[in-house]
């Protein structure tokens, strides 16, 4: 009988080293997960603090770069291709359409790196009357006044704003978007100047085109802004310095 009890202890025992032992096997391999995903977070995060001071560095020297005297012709096309693509493609939006029903006028801003000329501000009220016609709008030359503004921080190209709208063909704005993407970029898992690359390489090259508004006021938290005329009711918008907010209310 009393060893029968021996053997039932020590049979106990066993399995208690066994459990035990699994359990430090589950534990250890826990840990080891764990110190696995605090790695790979810590090497996103380190990743990620490189990109933004890479896209930094890059922008500013492709800004100091593109903006030396023997790329002046470039600069030059680029205002070009924007006022082109107006003439072509520019589409009035609903919500700017209102506006001008509303109000009776369309504003337009025509932004330029260097002094713009009367020749292309009489070529982007042509195009914007046009557009206006086409949505639907009967629209007389003196109900679009097209204002002509020289901002040398565009660097190169022009910035054309219609409404609410903005159709962005500059090189700031281009960098800025190289800039974002690349700082934005999650690229851990691939050699750093390759994703670089890689990142640039995606920039868009075609005019950004995107709409603004003017936060009239801030409590608690809400913001009432005016402009975004094309805002939908739960849409996610960016503000300066990339905060951003949900339409609520229109």
């Amino acid at each position: 009988e009393r060893a029968e009890i021996l053997d039932a202890a020590k049979a106990a025992a066993e399995a208690g080293d066994r459990s035990a032992a699994e359990e430090d096997a589950r534990t250890a391999a826990l840990i080891a997960g764990e110190t696995e995903k605090e790695k790979t977070l810590l090497r996103r995060a380190a990743r990620s603090e490189i990109n933004r001071q890479a896209a930094g560095e890059i922008t500013a020297a492709a800004a100091a770069l593109i903006a030396q005297p023997e790329y002046a012709q470039a600069r030059e096309a680029l205002t070009e291709k924007l006022i082109r693509r107006a003439e072509s493609e520019l589409r009035i939006t609903k919500g700017d359409l209102a506006a001008f029903r509303e109000q009776g006028s369309m504003a337009v801003e025509l932004r330029t790196a260097s002094d713009p000329d009367e020749r292309s501000a009489g070529r982007i009220r042509a195009a914007v009357l046009r557009a206006l016609t086409a949505a639907g709008a009967q629209a007389e030359d003196g109900q679009v006044r097209v204002d002509t503004l020289t901002d040398e921080s565009l660097i190169g190209g022009a910035r054309l704003k219609v409404g609410d709208t903005v159709y962005d063909g500059s090189v700031s704005g281009l960098l800025a978007r190289a800039q974002q993407r690349v700082a934005g970029a999650d690229n851990a898992d691939r050699a750093l100047l390759d994703a670089l690359r890689a990142e640039l390489s995606a920039v868009s090259r075609d005019p950004d085109v995107y709409q603004t508004g003017t936060v009239i006021s801030v409590s608690d938290g809400i913001c009432r802004v005016s402009g975004v005329s094309d805002a939908m009711a739960g849409e996610l918008i960016e503000f300066e310095y990339g905060v951003r907010g949900m339409v609520m209310d229109l």
